[in-house]
């Protein structure tokens, strides 16, 4: 019993280091992190520059403090310059928002009504600023300090802190593929302890459509004009 035990233990170590022989390095260890400079920045922000909108899918976690509590989410969403934004969640309760730089739609599948607000000049900052995050980097940097700037491999890492006084924000860390142009991760977390990490999978580049920005109420839905 004795022996057959150990030659199980060894089948087990055996296929254990072979596993770790074939695994991709980026399994094993995490990439060590290499200082950014100014110039790839700068080159970084301008090969982000040529897209002028994408589709994409998400997964989303939202972290609560004071409960201690994380909820996963799925999506997709479409982003567009200048300031236009799409975002429909798929996890129940099913929830759109759509942001055409003038009127900011709120609807959830559960609701009778769908809650648009007029926007002004100085109004949903926050809202513009994640269309940034993911298309405008040189626009999203005059209102955010460069806290750390670093290569992980072919991912570039930007950790930043909003120059804005009075927001909710902490900070927000980016995740850049190098290889794809385009913003993999945005992890923001705020001045409550909470936090919320999205990663965006599935990129696909597109024509200027506006129409994707215009919401559409589903039959029987009213729409609520906020002040």
């Amino acid at each position: 019993m004795f022996l057959r035990q150990t030659s199980i233990l060894s089948k087990l170590s055996m296929l254990t280091t072979l596993l770790l022989m074939l695994a991709p390095t980026h399994l094993l260890a995490k990439s060590k992190l290499t200082p950014m400079s100014l110039g790839e920045l700068e080159q970084l922000q301008e090969s982000m520059s040529q897209t002028t909108q994408i589709s994409v899918d998400f997964d989303m976690v939202q972290f609560k403090a004071l409960r201690g509590q994380k909820t996963f989410k799925v999506g997709n969403a479409e982003f567009a310059k200048p300031k236009f934004f799409y975002w429909k969640v798929n996890t129940a309760p099913a929830l759109q928002l759509v942001y055409n730089g003038k009127e900011f739609v709120r609807y959830s599948a559960q609701d009778t009504t769908a809650q648009v607000s007029r926007v002004n000049a100085s109004g949903f900052q926050q809202v513009e600023r994640l269309v940034d995050m993911v298309l405008d980097l040189k626009t999203l940097l005059k209102n955010y300090k460069i806290l750390s700037k670093n290569w992980a491999g072919n991912m570039a890492i930007l950790e930043l802190s909003p120059l804005e006084k009075g927001t909710q924000i902490r900070k927000v860390k980016l995740r850049i593929s190098k290889q794809f142009k385009f913003v993999r991760e945005v992890k923001l977390d705020f001045t409550n302890d909470n936090y919320t990490q999205i990663k965006f999978k599935n990129l696909k580049r597109k024509k200027f459509d506006k129409t994707v920005f215009n919401f559409v109420p589903p039959k029987g839905v009213k729409l609520s004009y906020i002040q």
